[in-house]
């Protein structure tokens, strides 16, 4: 069922109820509501729960009970559940940090906004961090 994932969803990745429901711009409760199984999400909402979780709207929409591990698309570091630590291209990660709230309030907005923004976001930071990282030489 939907409410079951989008639960799930939300659970694996420590969001509150609250947190998804202002970055769907609806009050908590009807959020509540939908992982309830009272009400379901149409599908734009559906949509855009796919871009805050990072899957995919047929994943949400699917029966599968099987377990998932999200792979990040930049980086080198696999996020699998109950795994404490990988080895890829010989860069070990033994710990995964957790975001505070107003970190995770961005990436979740971030996932929301179309590719060609994200591009301009992501290369907007990256340019902010390489004039931080220059003006400390």
């Amino acid at each position: 069922m939907i409410s079951d994932k989008i639960r799930k969803l939300r659970e694996e990745r420590k969001f509150t109820q609250q947190q998804i429901a202002d970055s769907l711009n609806i009050d908590r409760s009807t959020y509540a509501y939908y992982e309830l199984g009272k009400t379901k999400p149409d599908v734009y909402t559906v949509m855009k729960l796919s871009k805050i979780f990072n899957v995919s709207y047929a994943e949400i929409l699917s029966d599968e009970r099987e377990e998932n591990f999200t792979l990040s698309d930049d980086s080198n570091l696999f996020l699998i559940k109950g795994m404490k630590s990988l080895e890829k291209d010989k860069i070990k990660y033994s710990q995964i940090y957790s975001l505070t709230k107003k970190e995770q309030q961005m990436i979740v907005n971030y996932r929301m906004l179309p590719a060609k923004k994200q591009d301009k976001v992501f290369n907007e930071i990256l340019s902010e961090v390489n004039q931080n990282n220059n003006g400390d030489k």
